[in-house]
C-alpha cells in the first residue's frame, strides 16, 4: 500500500451503511430474511437472539458482523488482532457480502425510500509514541493550531484533532484525524490481558516490548498511531442504489487523495 508522509497506513476497520424510510415489514419478515440468509450457504451464522429492535449475522469467512432493522441494515468488518490490516482482495469479498445481503434485506422489505447511503472507514499510521503521533499528525498538514491560541492560555499543545466535511459532485465526505492509544495485550501463556499501555509499570513495559518485537504487533497493532476515519455517504439518494458501485467509488483512490492533501515528505513503510 501507499504511504502517507512517510508512514504506510493499516486499513483497520470498514462499515458500509444504508438507512431508509418505511422497513416496518421488518416485523413481519424478520426470520424470512435470516432463512434467505442462512439458507444460501454456511458462510453466515446467528450472531444473537434476533430481536424486534434488529437482527444480526455473522460471517464465518471473514468475520464480517451484518445488522438489519426496520429502519436501516449495515456490514462491518474489522481486522484480526495481530494480523495485517484489510486488505484489497478482503475488501472485494466485504463489497459482495454487502451486495447480496443489502438485497435481500431491501427485496423482503420492499423499501425505496432511501434516507442514506455511506462507507466509513478507519486507517491507522503507526507511530513509536505519543509525542511522535502528534508531530506527524500536525506535519501532515490538514489543519493548523496557531500558537496564540494555548499561549493564551499559558501553556503548551499536548494533543490535537480535526474533522472536515466536504461537499463534491456527488457525495459528502468527513475526514477526522486524531492521535490514539491502542490497548496492549500482554501475553500471559494461555491467556491475553487487555490493558493501557500507560498503565503499565517500567518492568511489564520492558517485557510487552520484546513480546511485541517477537510476534510483529508493534508494527501490525500499534500502541500508539494517528488514526484517519473518511465518512463517504449520500443523503436521499433516491428510489435506488447500487452497492458494489458505491463502495468501490467510496475507497477509490482515498490514500492517493491523502497523500496529495499531506505536506510532502521522504516516504517509508513500516518497520523501517
Amino acid at each position: 500500500m501507499s504511504t502517507v508522509s512517510a508512514i504506510e497506513p493499516i486499513l483497520f476497520k470498514v462499515v458500509f451503511e444504508v438507512r431508509y424510510r418505511f422497513g416496518y415489514l421488518y416485523l413481519d419478515r424478520c426470520g424470512r430474511i435470516l432463512n434467505s440468509i442462512l439458507q444460501d450457504g454456511a458462510e453466515w451464522v446467528i450472531r444473537a437472539v434476533p430481536q424486534p429492535q434488529a437482527a444480526s449475522v455473522t460471517s464465518m469467512r471473514n468475520s464480517a458482523t451484518f445488522v438489519y432493522s426496520s429502519d436501516s441494515f449495515s456490514l462491518s468488518v474489522e481486522k484480526a488482532t495481530g494480523a495485517d490490516g484489510i486488505a484489497d482482495e478482503e475488501m472485494v469479498i466485504f463489497s459482495e457480502q454487502a451486495d447480496v445481503l443489502g438485497s435481500i434485506v431491501q427485496s423482503n422489505l420492499n423499501v425505496t425510500d432511501f434516507k442514506r447511503i455511506g462507507l466509513r472507514v478507519w486507517y491507522l499510521f503507526p507511530c513509536q509514541n505519543k509525542p511522535e503521533a502528534e508531530r506527524w499528525l500536525m506535519q501532515l498538514g490538514l489543519f493548523e493550531i496557531p500558537a496564540r491560541v494555548y499561549e493564551a492560555f499559558s501553556g503548551n499543545l499536548d494533543s490535537a484533532s480535526a474533522s472536515i466535511l466536504i461537499s463534491t459532485t456527488d457525495r459528502k465526505i468527513r475526514l477526522a484525524a486524531t492521535s490514539v492509544e491502542r490497548s496492549a495485550v500482554l501475553d500471559l501463556g494461555d491467556t491475553s490481558m487487555v490493558v493501557p499501555p500507560h498503565t503499565l509499570s517500567e518492568k511489564q513495559d520492558i517485557v510487552l516490548r520484546q513480546q511485541l518485537r517477537e510476534k510483529r504487533r508493534k508494527q501490525q497493532d500499534p500502541g500508539h498511531a494517528v488514526m484517519i476515519d473518511i465518512d463517504s455517504f449520500i443523503d436521499d439518494p433516491g428510489s435506488e442504489i447500487n452497492i458494489s458501485d458505491f463502495i468501490r467509488s467510496s475507497r477509490t483512490g482515498l490514500i492517493e487523495r491523502l497523500r496529495e492533501a499531506a505536506a510532502t515528505g521522504p516516504h517509508r513503510k513500516r518497520g523501517e
